[in-house]
């Protein structure tokens, strides 16, 4: 060892001499992909392996064409802590101090990586340099059992390049946030509610962050479109259906327009096990006409705490996002996408379909593309490679188009879709998997669309969605399936309570659904769109993404009917179920709902924010409302209309569905389910509902939690006398045949028809 290092010292003293004279002609380094590296420069490195190693992204390659005896000399003596390994030139070695990789004759096409690495201490972040010169020795020989062997000799004959490696070990900062830019976005504020301290928040579902579970919260940012006084910020945790104690929780100063930076006094690491979901926010000043709130977008809900107008409580405040970051530190997979399961395909003979599946980035690196292989029925196909709907950064869910082929015969396949890479490395997520069926079949059966709307008398913006109901009504007849959820106010209707909506639907009774705001809708539980402007909001229209969602074949045919039990107090559905994929798994559910619906007084009036008395505050002229919508303008702050597609009863008790599940589905096999429904008996809502515009609606539920059909039937009334009289001023604007098909004209026997003034009448056609 004593003369290993008295070489070492020995070869320092020399360096200097040549240090002007490098070869480059003989060894030269190279990135990873072979791009030459030039002499002098310098490389960061900044990532740490599982392993705890921080490794050189560099190669050797021997350029001479000849045998060279070769070595590189390492200078670490700024290491700071930690150890260095060094696996060059075929052999492993440790230094601890500065030295020599192993030396050794290389072949004349030598080229590989020189496999050295840092492995600091965890946690003890820093960032040094150290560098790297390739040296070319002499070529000695001996001779060993007759045979002439090659050696690398002591002496050096060349210098070949030098590199400088600059380690950065810090700490890996990821921001967990409801949005993904820096911009910041609309002005917002809650002044014609409230003034003083207002205390807001995004709620984030774990499956978005869970990703961040067991990092450090060292900071939090806030956005503001204007100055404000910000006092507080918050993150937390949600489980068992309640808000718990806080796991952020500091008291702050500041608040300038732009973001505002606070560090928290002690680092919070998140525990994430058992929590369902976070509440991010921050306590600020609001006045009166002040709207400092940044809202960029619309994927999770804002709850506002404070007093409204109804006592201090949480307040759900519609869709949007507030520009708030938690800044976190942890260490990620580099390249980790998790597939999510995106449902059975059904493909005509020689034709093929696309599947849209979704994908959730839980690395650090964004990603551009993925590799998959797709094994249908057991045979594995090539790897193919996707790119992404768009550039996805740690949390986002993007999506990709995978193509599936029919069959050469008709029938249910099973596939397995495997993501393989993410940017051309390999996935690190273990969960990489997702199976689903693929039927090849000619059959084609009839496609209804349900749409779910989240609405309430209390939601000033919910006139728009009403009319947006309506325009579906009109434009699709019996191919739409509404079903307008009266959730919005939170509350039933009660002599004691000042808001009530006697429409209201307590949420026990239905599908646990995740809208954020109102008023906003779901078509076939596929996509939240706006129930008027439809799915891009600004611009677009509700019944351009009704169609879209129309023109996906259906997987299975579903019609429904219903009978009244003999004092109209329970209505017994009947589904009829017709699959067109073998051994698919769906759940059915059933709703009621009404047409027709009018009251006055309390519970039955809708809040109005078009009309013209709101219009200084929500900044909206009579030019810039649609046609269609023009009449809110002067219908007062609020209105009474008609409320059609009223969900007044649904198949689910205290969140379970107790409608019986379908099995052993066979394609071409009609199955029928039964379920029987109770109307409601609060007074105000049974004394309202008209029996003969009561309908009965099934949903065809898929494992993606997605309608895959959808269906509804009008229920005979019981007391319209048939063949009574129609009136003669008004017009027939839709007929119905007994079990609740839309007909496109009178067909002979019984006809239930719709009459312009709103009422519905029995007819028999001769």
């Amino acid at each position: 060892m004593k003369k290993f290092f008295t070489l070492c010292a020995s070869l320092l003293l020399s360096f200097g001499a040549f240090a002007q004279d490098v070869d480059l002609e003989s060894f030269v380094f190279t990135d990873l992909e072979g791009n030459e590296v030039a002499d002098g420069s310098t490389i960061v490195v900044s990532k740490i392996n599982k392993e705890g190693q921080m490794v050189v992204p560099l190669k050797v390659v021997n350029k001479s064409g000849e045998k060279q005896a070769v070595s590189m000399y390492e200078n670490i003596d700024a290491m700071p802590n930690g150890g260095w390994q060094t696996c060059a030139f075929g052999n492993c070695m440790q230094l601890t101090s500065t030295g020599y990789s192993p030396k050794n004759v290389m072949s004349d096409d030598y080229n590989a990586d020189i496999q050295t690495e840092w492995m600091p201490v965890v946690g003890q972040y820093a960032t040094w340099e150290a560098t790297l010169q390739i040296h070319i020795f002499n070529i000695t020989y001996k001779t060993s059992f007759g045979t002439k062997v090659e050696t690398a000799g002591n002496e050096i004959i060349a210098y070949g390049p030098k590199v400088t490696v600059r380690f950065a070990y810090e700490p890996e900062i990821h921001i967990l946030s409801p949005v993904s830019t820096e911009e910041l976005g609309q002005g917002g504020g809650f002044g014609r509610y409230a003034t003083g301290k207002l205390a807001v928040f995004n709620q984030m579902p774990v499956s978005d962050i869970d990703v961040f579970d067991g990092g450090k919260v060292v900071k939090m940012r806030v956005g503001l479109s204007a100055a404000t006084e910000i006092s507080h910020i918050y993150i937390y945790p949600v489980y068992d259906g309640y808000i718990q104690e806080a796991v952020v929780s500091e008291e702050v100063s500041g608040g300038a327009a732009g973001w505002n930076e606070f560090e928290l006094s002690t680092p919070v690491t998140l525990n994430m096990e058992g929590w369902e979901s976070i509440l991010i926010g921050f306590e600020y000043e609001q006045t009166a006409d002040g709207y400092p709130l940044s809202i960029t977008s619309s994927n999770y809900g804002l709850f506002v705490y404070g007093n409204l107008g109804q006592g201090v409580a949480y307040y759900s405040a519609g869709t949007g996002d507030l520009s708030i970051q938690a800044v976190v530190e942890k260490t990620l997979d580099e390249y980790n996408a998790l597939p999510s399961y995106f449902g059975d395909f059904v493909v005509a003979p020689g034709e093929s379909t696309s599947g849209y599946m979704y994908l959730r980035n839980r690395g650090s690196e964004t990603i551009e593309n993925v590799s998959y292989t797709l094994t249908i029925g057991g045979t594995v196909g090539e790897e193919q490679t996707a790119q992404v709907s768009q550039p996805l950064s740690l949390g986002q869910e993007g999506y990709i188009e995978v193509p599936f082929s029919a069959a050469a015969s008709e029938g249910t396949q099973s596939y397995v879709l495997t993501v393989t890479k993410v940017n051309g490395e390999p996935n690190a997520n273990e969960n990489n998997s997702v199976e689903g069926l693929l039927a090849t079949t000619s059959r084609t059966v009839e496609h209804r669309v349900a749409v779910e709307e989240y609405t309430g008398t209390m939601c000033g913006w919910c006139p728009r969605g009403l009319m947006g109901m309506e325009k579906l009504r009109n434009a699709y007849g019996d191919k739409f399936i509404g079903i307008g959820i009266h959730q919005y106010n939170n509350s039933t209707y009660s002599q004691s309570n000042t808001s009530p909506d006697a429409m209201y639907l307590n949420p026990t009774t239905y599908a646990l659904l995740p809208f954020t705001g109102a008023p906003s809708c779901m078509l076939n539980r596929m996509v939240m769109s706006d129930p008027y402007y439809g799915f891009t909001k600004q611009y677009g229209d509700i019944v351009e993404d009704f169609q879209l969602a129309l023109n996906m074949p259906a997987h299975a045919g579903l019609t429904v009917k219903g009978e009244w039990n003999a004092d109209s107090t329970q209505v017994t559905a009947t589904a009829t179920i017709d699959p067109l994929v073998d051994g698919a798994e769906y759940t059915i559910e059933y709703a009621l709902v009404a047409d027709g619906l009018t009251g006055t007084g309390r519970g039955w009036s809708q809040v109005n924010y078009y009309a013209s008395q709101y219009a200084q505050s929500t900044q909206i002229t009579l030019a810039s409302l649609p046609e269609d919508l023009k009449f809110l303008w002067t219908a007062g702050t609020t209105y009474n209309p008609v409320f059609n597609d009223v969900c007044i009863a649904g198949s689910f008790v205290n969140n379970v569905n107790q409608a019986t599940a379908p099995t052993n589905l066979k394609a071409g096999e009609i199955t029928e389910n039964t379920f029987t429904l109770s109307m409601p008996t609060y007074t105000v809502l049974a004394n309202a509902i008209k029996k003969d515009q009561v309908w009965v609606v099934a949903l065809l539920v898929n494992r993606l939690g997605e309608v895959v059909n959808a269906a509804k039937a009008l229920l005979p009334s019981g007391t319209a006398a048939i063949g009574s009289a129609v009136n003669e001023n008004a017009s027939v604007v839709e007929r119905y045949s007994l079990d609740g098909r839309q007909l496109p004209e009178a067909q002979k026997g019984l006809n239930i028809v719709r009459m312009a003034d709103g009422s519905v009448r029995k007819v028999v056609v001769k």
